[in-house]
Parts: C-alpha cells; structure tokens; sequence
C-alpha cells in the first residue's frame, strides 16, 4: 500500500497541504539515489548532497517529490537560507508544491535586494556584542532581513535573547515579511524563553509554517514529558514528509521506546558501576557530582578517579563518599595517566559487572539517565557501547554529538596536503540548534564518550581503550571500531539529552596550535591502525545496516498510520 493520499484534481500543494502518493519501496528507492540518506535530512552537508542528487534526477517523480519536500522543509526551517527562494520558486513554477502562504514569502524574499555590507559575517559570538550597534543600522535597510539572516542561526548560538530582541524590532520588515518576522521570534523563544511563552509562539505561527511548528510542539511536548502527545504532532506531519529520515526515526522512538519497569531496572543496575576520571576540574566536577547523588542509580555503585588533581579534587570526592556512604568510591592516582589509561583504570574495576558507565566530569545528568541507557542496552543485546544525545550546557543548548558514521567510500576530503586519509567520520549535528529531531535510537559506528555505557562482553571481545591515543582524543572511536568489528556495534539513544559545560574538543583546540597538533597526530595514528581496503568495507557494511535499519523502521511507522 503506498503511503499518504492521492493527488486531488487540480493538484494541491504536494509537501504541506496534500501527500504525494509515495510508493511503498521508497526507502530503498531515497538509499538507492543517494548514500547519504540514511545519514539524515537535518545537516548542511546532507541535505545539499540530498538536493543535488534528487533535482538532477527530477525525471524520477519520487525523487522529484522528496526533492520539492526537502525545499519546502528548508523554507520554513531556514527560510532565509542564501539562494533558497529563487531556487523553491523556480521549481514551484513548474510543480506547484509550496503552500500559498510559503510561496508568498519565498516571493517577498527573493524580491530584497542585496543588504549593504552583505560580506560580513560573524567570527564567533563574542562578535555580534561588539558589532550590535554597526550591525543595527544595516538591519533598517530594504536589505536588512537578508542581512539578519545570514547570521541569524549564529545569533541564536550567543543565547542572548534580549540582542535578538533588539535585532529583530530594528529590522526593516516589509508587511510581506511580517510572519517571517513572527517565526524567527518563535525560533528564539522555543530556546531561550520559559516554556510556556514559547508554546504560545510556535502555536501562533501561520500555516506557511505548519510543519516547523508542528515539529517544535513535539520538542516542548517531549521536554513536558509527554511522549504520546510529542509522537501524535509527528505522526500528522510524517505522511506529509516521508522522505525524511530524522522524521522516521524520531517517530518510532517515541512510540516503541518505553522507559524500563522499576523491577527491571534494579535488576539492571545492580551489575552496573558507573565510573568517572578527572584532573584539575574540581568546579565544573561539583556539578556533575551534585547531577549524579540527584539521579535514580538503583542499585549501581559509582567509582571516581581522581588523575592525579593538584586542585581541590580530593577534598571534594572525599566529601562526596561521606555524603554518598558505601556506594560512592574513589581512588587517587599520582599522576595524570590521561583518558585512555584511566578508563582502563576503571574497566579493571568492573570485571565482575555486566556494564560500565563512563561519564565526563563536566556534564549535567537528567534524574533518568541510567534508566534510559540500560532500556537502550536492553533492547539492543548486541551493543558494545550505548550512547546518547549530547548538548551544550548554556542557551540556546547547541547539539555537539548525535550517533557518529563512517562517511561513504570516496566522500570525504583529506585534511592532510600529503597524505590521503580513509576514515572520515560523519558528524550530521555539531553546532545545530535542538529542535528534537536528534531525538531517535538506531546503531551506529559510535557514539560520544561524554556519557556512555560499555558492554564489558565486548571489552572483552576487542579489548581496552588504546593507550597510544593519550592523553585523549579519537581513543574512544577507535575503541567502538575494533568493538563494531569484534560483532558489538554502538548503539545511539538519542532520547536521552546530556549537557555538556564544555564546548567540544575540537572546538576548544581551536585557540591552540600544540593542542591542533596532537589532535591531528592522533588522527593519523587511527588511520595508520586500519588497512584502507578494511575502512571501506566496515564503511560499506555501516552503510548497510544504516539502510536496512531505517527501512525497518519507516516501514512499520507507514503501517501504522495506514492501519
């Protein structure tokens, strides 16, 4: 049975208001047309890949279809996205698919003239607080809402609502213009406003942007804690967007992915330790600690180790013990040993459990948390790792790490000038704002070591964390390689939302070249440890079961809403 509804005479617009009748083998044929389709809809890098690949076979009505779906999604999720109106208006003219409303404003846009200055773009956030009153009034010109929206998405990342505010009310809008003006005003309350003023934003958005809103309900819905009310807002928009994989995803999450019974979970934790190493973090240590005795653990035991802190590290976990009593403990080493030999450390602890639950020392943990990765593991018995979705701690909670893939052979581009690299790891989310979508459970190559749970059957299949990466980066990935190919692949529970105090590592680096260059000498150390012929096929064979996963998953979702 093929899904949605057929076309009506004369044709309605086929991506909001009425289904394209899209065939029942539409997942093989979307991973057929390109391979990065199961990686996602969500990322620049994917969706323009996705693009290119459906508008070049736009003989094909199924690709044709998906291709308009994606171009209507863009516009009401980034709608001032540089070359999308003429682009969505071009094909409209020849397909008819945008909502009036949408083709209205695609119009008005497309009809702005270039903004003065239309070059400077933003360094990083701490620009926007300098550039504010040069940057206002190149805003009050005919230009100023294509100006606003090249660096909206980066505006939103300073999480400073009251700038946004004011950058808003000073923009020239036209009366054309005025329901975009309202969507980027719900954009910034969905992140950096209470809850319910959000709510009554996105619920006041106009039809032009129904699948957004529809989809920013569903994130206020599941962060209220209701998981049916967050599925029935995706399962109305899905028929409408079937092609898009996060959408497929996230659904069957929310329906298929109950939280473990109380009796379940007790049993669960009573063959778990969950383990954390720190070194000269005692701070941002606290509130991780404070995050840990706050959360549910059953019956699981907790070891910290200290790596060797000259700061107040040891004062602090010895007050933790006393508040914590027998099941919090800790050990002290001399020195520094770095990331791989203390978790190795801890993995020597845990021969007598089932799992261990490694956590950084600078996160927030939600009360549920263990619940959530023990119920992932319990559904994927074949797990080596189980991770989660990871988030920056502050406004407007930017994605840093969602499930990690081996990009497809061929795909990716070499960082070195002399020397072809062969593992190019696919990261669909870093810096992306949260609208929820990264919110699903699937198997992956890896998953962030922020917050994970490691299946001590497959240490022992492939072995230890690889002290050659010391004192850190790319020993956890290399780890969940041998595990993926030992028969343990990672598991990514996205439903689970960690922050992180800490921008990402890569992006910390970034101030320093000693740390660039031992990033990028463990880089190469990883690419010297796997044969290239070896990297494409466990390539291959992550593509495979990617492809054969999220067709599983749209398929029961399809029956379902046909039911």
């Amino acid at each position: 049975t093929a899904v949605g509804c057929p076309a009506r005479k004369p044709p309605m617009p086929i991506a909001l208001l009425d289904p394209f009748t899209y065939p029942p083998d539409l997942p093989r044929r979307l991973a057929v047309s390109s391979p990065f389709w199961v990686h996602g809809a969500e990322s620049e890098a994917t969706r323009t890949a996705l693009l290119d690949t459906w508008l070049t076979k736009a003989d094909d009505p199924v690709l044709l279809h998906a291709a308009c779906g994606l171009i209507a999604w863009m516009a009401q999720s980034r709608p001032l996205e540089p070359g999308l109106a003429p682009l969505g208006l071009k094909l409209d003219a020849q397909v008819r698919f945008l909502h009036p409303e949408l083709r209205a404003l695609l119009s008005a846009i497309n009809r702005l003239p270039e903004p003065e200055a239309g070059d400077m773009l933003p360094l990083d956030e701490s620009d926007f607080k300098v550039m504010a009153a040069a940057l206002e009034p190149l805003l009050t010109t005919e230009g100023g809402p294509l100006l606003l929206g090249r660096v909206w998405e980066a505006l939103l990342l300073t999480g400073d609502a009251n700038l946004l505010t004011e950058l808003l009310e000073v923009t020239s809008w036209p009366s054309s213009l005025v329901p975009l003006r309202l969507r980027l005003a719900a954009e910034a309350a969905l992140y950096l406003a209470p809850a319910n003023e959000a709510r009554a934003r996105v619920e006041a958005l106009p039809e032009a942007f129904g699948a957004w809103r529809d989809t920013a309900l569903s994130r206020l819905a599941a962060d209220a804690g209701d998981a049916a009310g967050a599925a029935a807002l995706l399962a109305g928009l899905w028929p409408r967007m079937p092609w898009h994989p996060e959408l497929t995803l996230r659904l069957h999450t929310l329906r298929t992915t109950p939280p473990l019974s109380q009796a379940d979970f007790e049993a669960a934790s009573d063959r778990v330790l969950v383990g954390l190493y720190s070194w000269n973090k005692a701070e941002p240590l606290k509130t991780t600690l404070e995050s840990l005795a706050a959360s549910d653990l059953g019956r699981a035991r907790v070891l910290a180790v200290d790596n060797g802190s000259s700061d107040a590290t040891p004062e602090l976990l010895a007050r933790f013990a006393q508040r914590l009593g027998e099941r919090f403990s800790f050990e002290r080493l001399p020195v520094n040993v770095g990331a791989p030999a203390a978790r190795n450390w801890l993995l020597a602890r845990a021969t007598g459990q089932d799992m261990l639950a490694f956590l950084d020392d600078d996160i927030v943990l939600p009360p549920h948390w263990l619940r959530e990765l023990l119920g992932a593991a319990a559904r994927h018995p074949h797990s080596g790792a189980v991770g989660c979705r990871i988030v920056e701690s502050a406004d407007p909670g930017a994605m840093q790490s969602a499930d990690y893939n081996l990009m497809p052979p061929g795909a990716g581009r070499s960082s070195f000038t002399d020397f072809q690299e062969h593992i190019f790891i696919l990261e669909t989310c870093r810096r992306s704002l949260d609208l929820g979508l990264y919110g699903y459970e699937r198997d992956c190559l890896s998953v962030s070591g922020c917050c994970h749970l490691v299946r001590m059957d497959a240490v022992r299949a492939c072995g230890p964390f690889d002290i050659r990466f010391t004192p850190s980066q790319f020993d956890d990935l290399e780890r969940d390689i041998r595990s993926t190919l030992a028969g343990f692949p990672s598991v990514y529970a996205g439903q689970l939302r960690i922050e992180h105090m800490q921008h990402s590592s890569l992006a910390k680096a970034g101030a320093s070249t000693a740390s660039m260059g031992h990033i990028f000498g463990n880089k190469l150390k990883l690419e010297h440890l796997y044969e290239s012929k070896l990297v494409r096929e466990l390539a291959e064979k992550n593509q495979r079961r990617l492809a054969e996963e999220l067709t599983k998953k749209w398929t029961r979702v399809a029956e379902e809403k046909l039911a």
